[in-house]
């Protein structure tokens, strides 16, 4: 008969049984680099060991072997966030970098799209005075993998590797409405931001859906950022054979006549430009008018 293990309070702390044949120490490492990647602040060894659960002799050796790698960074002298332990001394508080977004943009499908796009955006900002960018989904969320600043001395721009929630932002809903809507909803039932609303506010999503499935472009007040016009169109089949988003974020200062005389045809000769440099194609329906086509 197999013998009985007793749970050991270090055994609850340490959360759920890892799945057998895994790699703790890989696991642990992952833990807490994601952990660093979602604090709003540094944070100190005992910070990261309390919002862990993990002892402080492994806290220091996986910290020494991020930072050895490059993945976080000891500060001095910063001030540490207000999490758990805030306000204690924080020197030597630690903050994740960059490397995990710099091995992302050696992904070849990152790189193909990024410099496919980079020609027709930046004729795209120079006509409009305004930045744009790129948005793919990433889960439930949605990512920037592109952008170009705005030529102009004032102007909005959306940092390349920003991470979104779908359900708040006007490239997600347009994505979301150009997917199959049992697709859609398999992710939308994985996603805490969609399971935190309100049947009504999940009803009036449901309604933009609809409407976004049937038109590739979506122009509405930004549900991020007031004051801002978003100008978003459907880049069909450009991301690893996936629908990708031409965001263009503007201040609201175009007169409906100047966005048909101005804003969508520079889209449109964007959004055919990156399309077809990718290789990949438009329904009928959705072809771009006066992009280039005979």
């Amino acid at each position: 008969m197999p013998r009985r293990t007793r749970s050991t309070a270090a055994d609850v702390k340490a959360g759920p049984l890892r799945p057998a044949g895994g790699a703790p120490a890989l696991d642990h490492g992952l833990d807490l680099l994601e952990l660093l990647a979602a604090a709003d602040g540094p944070r100190t060894q005992r910070q990261i060991g309390e919002a862990s659960g993990k002892a402080p002799s492994t806290v220091f050796r996986i910290l020494n072997a991020l930072e050895r790698r490059g993945y976080v960074r000891r500060l001095v002298d910063v001030a540490a966030g207000t999490g758990a332990g805030g306000g204690e001394s924080s020197a030597g508080a630690y903050v994740a970098t960059l490397k995990l977004y710099g091995l992302a943009a050696q992904q070849p499908a990152h790189r193909r799209l990024s410099d496919l796009a980079a020609q027709p955006m930046r004729v795209l900002a120079h006509a409009t005075g305004e930045s744009c960018h790129v948005v793919v989904l990433d889960g439930v969320r949605v990512r920037v993998v592109c952008n170009q600043p705005s030529p102009a001395p004032l102007g909005l721009n959306v940092r390349a590797g920003g991470s979104f929630p779908a359900v708040e932002t006007s490239a997600g809903r347009l994505l979301l409405g150009q997917m199959a809507p049992e697709r859609r909803s398999q992710l939308l039932a994985a996603d805490p931001v969609w399971e935190g609303l309100t049947g009504a506010q999940q009803g009036a999503l449901k309604k933009e859906f609809d409407q976004a499935a049937r038109r590739p472009r979506l122009v509405r007040p930004s549900t991020v950022t007031p004051g801002v016009l978003d100008v978003e169109t459907l880049l069909p089949g450009v991301w690893r054979g996936e629908n990708a988003v031409l965001a263009l974020p503007c201040l609201r200062k175009w007169t409906v006549r100047e966005q048909h005389a101005v804003l969508a045809p520079a889209l449109d000769a964007a959004v055919y430009e990156i399309v077809a440099a990718c290789g990949a194609g438009f329904p009928d329906a959705d072809a771009p008018r006066g992009a280039g086509r005979a």
